[in-house]
Order: C-alpha cells, then structure tokens, then sequence
C-alpha cells in the first residue's frame, strides 16, 4: 500500500472512529437526561401521594378517635395543591380512583371502599405491584375501631 492510500485508510478510519465516539456519547448523555428527568418526575409523584395520604390518614384518624378533623381551611387549600399535583403527577390509574373517589363523597357513595382502592393504587404504583393486602387491611392501621366502615369490604 502507497503512503496516500495508507493517509486514505487512516483518516477514513480516524473519521469514522471519531463520529462513532460522538454518537455513542449523544446517547449515553440523552440517557442520562432522560433518566435524570425520570427520577425528578418520580420524586414529584411520591411527594403528590404522601402529601394526599397525610391529609387523608389525619382525617380519618380524627374521624376513627371521635375528634373533629383540622382546620378546613388548610384542608381545602391542601386539596387544592394535591389535587393539582396528581393532575400531572400520578399514574392514570391513580388518578381515575382519586376522581372516582372525589365522585363518592359528592355523592355520599361508599366513600371508605373508593379510598381503600386509591390507597392500594398508589402503595401499586410506587413499586409494591404484587400487593396482597386487601382493601380492609389497608386502611386498618389508622382506623382502629371501623365498626360499619368496613361492612362492605
């Protein structure tokens, strides 16, 4: 081989190495965004249900101790911000029983059976896919006296 041709081959394969090398590094950081977003999109999920859990888990837990729930003020704007969250936030099936069971208390349905299944939804959709809890065990811990609370579960 002539030293041209060998020039040739070299650059080629500089060329080609060095393009490669770009490509390779394109994805690897498009990954890395992607990931980054991910997880940043996580945190906001999980913050969204602990926040919706809290206000939940309080007032019942008021209810099941024969108190008076807190401020409703606070409740409301509470809702407000939890509400908005999930709306971009939560997985659609979080979502539908959040509505479903925002459907129930207008309604004055089964509002206890609504909120059993947005609770197991949620404790699903944050990484417990093979849950066997039921719908009765999940509200337990904080209703600790259910009495007909639980009669159609």
């Amino acid at each position: 081989m002539t030293f041209p041709e060998t020039l040739l081959v070299s650059g080629t394969t500089a060329f080609l190495t060095g393009t490669f090398t770009l490509i390779v590094q394109y994805f690897v950081a498009s990954l890395q965004r992607r990931n980054e977003k991910d997880k940043a999109l996580e945190q906001e999920k999980r913050t969204a249900y602990k926040q919706l859990l809290d206000l939940v888990f309080n007032v019942l837990g008021s209810i099941a101790n024969d108190k008076n729930p807190s401020n409703k003020t606070n409740d409301e704007n509470d809702i407000f911000k939890i509400e908005r969250d999930l709306t971009v936030y939560a997985s659609d099936e979080v979502f539908q029983l959040f509505l479903a069971l925002r459907k129930a208390s207008d309604e004055n349905q089964n509002v206890v059976e609504a909120l059993a299944k947005l609770i197991l939804a949620i404790r699903k959709d944050s990484g417990h896919k093979n849950t066997a809890i039921s719908l009765r065990e999940i509200l337990s811990p904080v209703v600790r006296n259910p009495g007909k609370l639980f009669e159609n579960l």
